[in-house]
């Protein structure tokens, strides 16, 4: 099996911008991609866990520099130039 895990950092648990401001101009922003990419290594863990034989975790919004890589554990991130 294999899985894709698409990941925007307006959807991350407790993350919150600044009013009139976009997110990566917030304050916030550091958290909101550590916290996007702890929730995807977690989601991708667990399709590893039930037999997954490749997860892609796909940064997509923007720059695609939303996730912070050096926080993730055993998930490989991928940087597809196309679907197979």
């Amino acid at each position: 099996m294999k899985f894709i895990i698409g990941v925007d950092c307006e959807g991350p648990a407790c993350v919150v911008g600044a009013p009139g401001k976009t997110l990566t101009d917030s304050p916030d922003f550091a958290f909101a991609r550590k916290q996007a990419t702890r929730e995807a290594d977690a989601a991708a863990r667990a399709c590893f866990d039930a037999g997954a034989e490749q997860v892609i975790v796909w940064d997509n919004h923007r720059s695609s520099l939303n996730l912070d890589y050096d926080v993730s554990t055993r998930t490989r991130f991928d940087f597809p130039t196309h679907w197979s």
